[in-house]
């Protein structure tokens, strides 16, 4: 993961592990999360809609190019 580097993909620079944590360094994103800014907002334009969505399909095809992918398994 260190070695991604994409626009649209948080930068991940570092990895410490204890006995009890794992911690991540990651890239400072000074906008906050998405998540947030949606609900402060409210519903997006069409626009501004588009513009997230290819952000966030280009940074998945990014990925997904370099084999990275994500699976959630629940208990």
């Amino acid at each position: 993961m260190k070695l991604i580097e994409h626009p649209h993909v948080l930068r991940l620079f570092d990895v410490y592990e204890s006995r009890k944590y794992l911690y991540l360094i990651l890239e400072h994103v000074a906008g906050g999360e998405l998540f947030d800014y949606l609900v402060k907002k409210g519903r997006l334009t069409p626009k501004e809609a588009r513009k997230f969505f290819r952000q966030i399909i280009s940074a998945l095809d990014f990925c997904h190019s370099h084999m990275i992918w994500y699976v959630y398994l629940q208990d």
